[in-house]
């Protein structure tokens, strides 16, 4: 889905919105970071784009599954369910899926039906309408 909205669905597409550029490229997203290097259980805040954010979370989810899936590669092999949930990846997922990057995607459909709506007036780089 993140592909699919920042290059399009079923070919390279645009939209030239200074609203939906900024949302995709500049750091406006207020997101919850945790830090192995300090406590991971301890939340801080940093500003991502949308485009980094979704990088990121697919990056955390991936680190999830890979370690859901192979616990005995994990260093707390012992209860690997519990050292899961204490990881900074699962808990940026928990922390960011639902209050954060849910409704940027949903500000950046809205954008996009907005320019549709707009009748295509040169919103579309390839009209679709």
């Amino acid at each position: 889905m993140h592909q699919g909205l920042y290059l399009g669905f079923s070919g390279l597409r645009a939209l030239n919105m200074p609203e939906l550029h900024a949302l995709w490229h500049e750091p406006s997203v207020n997101t919850t970071l945790f830090v192995d290097a300090v406590n991971a259980s301890i939340p801080s805040t940093g500003l991502f784009s949308l485009f980094n954010l979704g990088k990121q979370f697919a990056a955390a989810a991936r680190d999830v599954q890979y370690a859901a899936s192979h616990p005995n590669v994990s260093a707390q092999a012992d209860n690997s369910r519990q050292s899961l949930r204490a990881t900074r990846q699962w808990q940026f997922i928990q922390a960011n899926a639902a209050s954060v990057l849910y409704p940027a995607y949903v500000r950046s459909l809205n954008y996009m039906v907005r320019a549709v709506c707009m009748g295509c007036t040169a919103q579309l780089c390839v009209c679709v309408c």
